[in-house]
């Protein structure tokens, strides 16, 4: 769906800013427009700089299977080594309560700043999450924003191709955690 079309409701509920790409043919009132070829990768850069603090480490594992099993076994061995470490995909967030994301394995951008500033609020110091490899996708840029210290990937299947329409094309939504995302060691 064009997320332009909801530009009437977004006004009507309060909107003061909309953000989007080829907005001079729609109607914004007296919202401040911000026009860009790349609308989820600013919006990603104004979740990671609104929700700050951050999480100081920030680990990714991505791949067709096995994100969920090595996302928490490295959340363990971090916690056994003294860290405080919490995690969150599939399983949701873990430790519970700190707080509430949508049933995605890899949240939408910010649910994923808002989840990482409140973990640092609270003392945590390491996260480990699952990246999801539409999370990657250039056409959703889930993950943009957060700083990597260190990632993975555990495997490549044919899976997904109804999203990503070929084998390649998948690949190189997951090599982007590598190539883009990453400032640590892979």
């Amino acid at each position: 769906t064009d997320g332009r079309s909801f530009i009437p409701q977004a006004l009507e509920k309060g909107a003061t800013a909309i953000l989007g790409s080829g907005l001079t043919a729609y109607d914004c009132g007296s919202a401040a427009v911000i026009d860009t070829d790349d609308p989820r990768g600013l919006l990603a850069k104004i979740a990671a700089a609104f929700h700050q603090p951050t999480v100081p480490t920030v680990l990714a594992v991505t791949g067709t299977n096995g994100k969920t099993s090595v996302t928490q076994f490295v959340r363990q061995m971090l916690t056994h080594l003294g860290h405080k470490c919490a995690s969150f995909g599939t399983l949701g967030a873990v430790p519970e309560g700190v707080v509430e994301l949508p049933s995605m394995t890899t949240p939408d951008v910010v649910s994923l700043h808002r989840a990482l500033q409140a973990f640092a609020e609270r003392g945590f110091t390491h996260v480990v999450l699952e990246a999801s490899s539409h999370a990657l996708d250039t056409r959703q840029k889930r993950l943009d924003g957060v700083r990597f210290a260190a990632a993975a990937a555990t495997n490549l299947t044919q899976d997904h191709l109804d999203f990503h329409g070929t084998l390649e094309q998948y690949a190189a939504a997951k090599q982007r955690l590598f190539d883009d995302l990453l400032d640590g060691p892979a």
